[in-house]
């Protein structure tokens, strides 16, 4: 009578003779370690790692891999937004790749700073506009986001922030 095989013993037997490149391994090994450098990051964000055991695991990985750092660099340069809290990721930046976080830091100010531009403009506009119907006063508060061109400039904001910060993780 015939055996019945289950599917991965039929792919375990079609694969048997197969080998994996050097290029496919170290692919595989990149893809691995980058997703355990951002799983010590997120176990960080959560609570769960403290700063000096990520740092241990970090030298630790270094010293066996060297792509670990422009992974670890990526990976928390990925994580610097315009809307979020950025100390604990500037601070990671210095702490374990030992170069300043200033030009980070001015980055996101300077991006801050030309969305509030943006949002003075809409508030500005929004005024002029009730202020066309005779509606105004100090008890007026006009809305920028009822800008109907307020989502396309934000979206160009954000992509030219975040060009910027690639170019600056490139110098990093």
């Amino acid at each position: 009578m015939a055996e019945i095989k289950s599917t991965l013993d039929l792919i375990m037997e079609r694969t048997k003779h197969m080998q994996l490149s050097p290029e496919e391994k170290a692919e595989i090994r990149l893809r691995e370690t980058s997703g355990t450098v951002r799983g010590w990051l997120q176990k960080f964000a959560d609570g769960l790692l403290s700063p000096e055991t990520l740092e241990s695991l970090y030298a630790e990985a270094s010293g066996k891999s060297p792509e670990v750092r422009n992974l670890m660099r990526a990976a928390l340069i990925e994580r610097i937004s315009l809307d979020g809290e950025n100390m604990e990721t500037l601070a990671l930046i210095e702490r374990l790749l030992d170069v300043p976080a200033s030009p980070l830091k001015d980055l996101v100010r300077s991006f801050r700073n030309k969305r509030k531009r943006l949002d003075r403009q809409g508030r500005d506009a929004a005024r002029a506009a009730l202020a066309d119907y005779g509606i105004t006063g100090g008890a007026v508060v006009p809305n920028p986001s009822l800008d109907p061109a307020r989502p396309d400039a934000l979206a160009k904001l954000e992509a030219a922030f975040l060009k910027k910060r690639e170019a600056l993780s490139a110098r990093l």
